[in-house]
């Protein structure tokens, strides 16, 4: 495997590796409610519980376009191995 790919699987790692950490951290934000306490200082009371579900969704869209672009190097990579296709 070249260079490109070995980028490409580093990036795919990272990018799943964050979108764990982000459903287990909406997990312990659903199972322990006290969690969001903090962001009180944020935001008024009924507000507090967009502050952390926006933080999430960036969190979320991050990693998604990080193993996006991990695939697609592990395509070009794939490709550029059989000849193209």
């Amino acid at each position: 495997m070249n260079k490109k790919g070995t980028v490409g699987l580093l990036t795919l790692g990272i990018g799943i590796g964050l979108l764990l950490f982000t459903f287990y951290t909406a997990y312990r934000i659903l199972t322990q409610p006290e969690m969001i306490l903090p962001f009180s200082r944020l935001a008024p009371t009924p507000l507090i519980y967009f502050v952390p579900l926006g933080l999430l969704a960036v969190m979320i869209s991050i990693g998604g376009r990080i193993i996006r672009y991990g695939m697609e190097l592990l395509k070009d990579t794939w490709h550029e191995g059989s000849g193209g296709i």
